[in-house]
């Protein structure tokens, strides 16, 4: 009589260790859950990975390759794209988690219990999700915000036009800007609007132009007098806006000064500096008359190489063959003008020096 040995038998794996078994074994789910748990983990540390705004331009840092400040390189606008990926990773794992919530909230209990019990209610419950499944999603989505609260970008930044003021005017000195009038400086201190585009994200999508404007930004040019400076003007500035936002709490507005661009800081020269005398006599001698002599339009509105001299601790003046054609459309220099402004210059640098 032969017996026979059997193993034991053996428990049935738990359905978890089973699941992950299958899912080990997909290498194409596996692919999925890797993905899927980089963009969360991306998500969640997006701002640990890169500090840059994703909103912000700068239009001299466009179609940047993959580096060490960009790690995905830029956009044409020269936005992060790294810094956009994350926040758009955010939005979108934000935005399932909610319409996953809102489903398990609203359409669970309501699915249970038009399935329990039948009749009247089922029939409610099954046309208003017909209903609901015959819109397409997109325009869903656009009732959804036609039914939120519009908030106009275009139509705050012009009450901000308003509040500063009319370009190329003078600024008056008991308005929002802070500084001491002085005879010599008539007309300034001064603004102007030279930049202003708006529409639907800071790319300003000109083919969404239907759609309610969510950016706008402005680029002011100031030309502003002795013993005010960038950091006082932000001051009052920012003074300004505080006021415009307790008006209107929907306002939010940032500004900033543009750094790309030179800053030209006002100075002043007294009468009797050295320079002053010399500059005047070279003049005399080669025009055959004396110069005018103080803050002339439109050359005191204008920024120069002496500011920066000035701040250096060495006296200068603005002196050039311009100023004629100064500041107009086809602004140009009269040949003869420059020939004898350089013969002023050699004078004066000659006698400067001790050597005439």
């Amino acid at each position: 009589m032969a017996t026979a040995l059997l193993p034991p038998p053996q428990a049935a794996p738990e359905p978890r260790r089973r699941w992950w078994a299958q899912l080990r074994r997909d290498r194409a789910g596996m692919t999925g859950l890797a993905v899927l748990s980089l963009i969360v983990v991306a998500a969640i540390v997006g701002p640990a990975l890169t500090p840059d705004d994703q909103f912000q331009p700068n239009l001299q840092q466009t179609f940047l390759p993959p580096g060490h400040d960009h790690l995905l390189g830029t956009d044409q606008l020269g936005r992060d794209l790294l810094a956009r990926v994350v926040a758009g990773a955010r939005a979108s794992l934000l935005g399932g988690l909610a319409a996953l919530a809102v489903s398990l909230v609203l359409g669970v209990p309501a699915g249970l219990i038009a399935g329990y019990s039948g009749g009247r209610w089922d029939d409610v419950v099954m046309v208003a999700v017909e209903i609901l499944m015959s819109f397409p999603g997109v325009l869903l989505a656009f009732l959804a915000i036609a039914g939120g609260r519009k908030i106009h970008a275009i139509e705050k930044a012009l009450r901000i036009t308003q509040a500063l003021g009319p370009s190329y005017e003078t600024m008056p000195s008991d308005g929002w800007m802070t500084f001491t009038p002085k005879p010599d400086y008539e007309g300034l201190p001064r603004l102007n609007l030279g930049v202003i585009r708006g529409g639907m994200t800071p790319a300003v999508l000109t083919w969404r132009s239907s759609l309610v404007p969510d950016y706008c930004e402005m680029i002011y040019d100031l030309r502003i007098v002795p013993g005010q400076s960038p950091e006082s003007v932000l001051i009052d500035l920012r003074r300004l806006l505080d006021g415009l936002r307790a008006e209107d709490p929907d306002l939010r507005v940032d500004v900033e000064l543009v750094q790309e661009h030179i800053y030209f800081p006002p100075f002043e020269v007294p009468r009797d500096s050295p320079i002053v005398p010399t500059m005047t006599a070279a003049h005399h001698e080669v025009f055959g008359h004396p110069p005018q002599v103080g803050a002339l339009a439109p050359t005191k509105y204008a920024g120069a190489d002496s500011a920066h001299m000035h701040a250096a601790g060495i006296p200068g003046v603005m002196y050039g063959p311009g100023g004629k054609y100064l500041s107009v459309p086809d602004e140009r220099v009269e040949v003869e003008n420059i020939v004898k402004a350089s013969q002023v210059y050699a004078l004066a640098v000659s006698r400067v020096w001790g050597m005439a």
